[in-house]
């Protein structure tokens, strides 16, 4: 029997932000098809992990692969491209766009009818969005922004998704939402994930993997199952 393949490939890294040092010679490995957590402390690394694998921050040394190719010089534009998408903290909508000119600028196409064509489908996994289309993102609430920014990313069918800390702020109807599209799209799409949260429960629906880093490297994984153990959880993220 076939295992997984290996989607993506972390080595060795490190880089930081001037002249600190975050991630101190890390590796990991995503495999297709995998929803995998992080977890670990503020301040150890998690955020960084994510923006240097989308290509927002540069490794200073070792590697990082997609698919088997090298992409560690390669811009955020060109890493779009081959598949991966973003769904920074704090979502970054355009706050004086409309909802629907937010979904189209996930889009890579030039063709009305085919940007149409894809708008109308993304709206299919999130039918609160169709009722807003018109509005601008400024005024939506929270749970809808993040919304818009998941849908915004996941128009362009990317294989991996990296999504950084979504549950902030929002409520607990939205995050169902989220946990359900997110499944329907790994169910539907082979869609990857990648995913920074605080939030216990949200991993343990989404995650089949949780790796743990601290200081800057990854030291452990294990069965999300594993986080409604209390001394796990106070060890991991000082919550109990």
């Amino acid at each position: 029997m076939v295992g997984p393949h290996k989607l993506i490939s972390v080595q060795n890294t490190e880089t930081g932000y001037g002249s600190i040092k975050v991630l101190n010679r890390l590796s990991l490995d995503v495999q297709e098809g995998e929803f995998l957590g992080i977890l670990g402390h503020n301040g150890m690394g998690k955020s960084t992990l994510i923006r240097l694998i989308m290509g927002y921050l540069p490794a200073w040394s070792g590697s990082v692969h997609f698919r088997g190719k090298d992409i560690t010089r390669l811009s955020i534009h060109e890493r779009a491209l081959l598949g991966l998408g973003y769904v920074p903290q704090g979502r970054q909508i355009f706050p004086d766009l409309t909802v629907e000119e937010n979904l189209l600028m996930g889009l890579q196409c030039n063709i009305k009818s085919k940007c149409k064509t894809d708008v109308d489908k993304i709206l299919d996994y999130f039918p609160r969005l169709s009722r807003l289309l018109d509005r601008n993102g400024g005024v939506l609430s929270g749970g809808e922004q993040q919304l818009l920014a998941l849908a915004r990313c996941l128009i362009g069918d990317p294989a991996v998704v990296l999504l950084d800390e979504p549950t902030e702020g929002i409520q607990p109807n939205i995050l169902d939402e989220i946990v359900d599209t997110l499944l329907r799209f790994k169910k539907e799409r082979s869609l990857s994930l990648v995913l920074v949260e605080q939030n216990l429960d949200f991993i343990l629906d989404l995650s089949e993997r949780v790796v743990t880093l601290e200081s800057g490297r990854i030291t452990g994984a294990m069965d999300p199952k594993r986080l409604q153990d209390p001394s796990v959880v106070q060890e991991y993220v000082g919550l109990c």
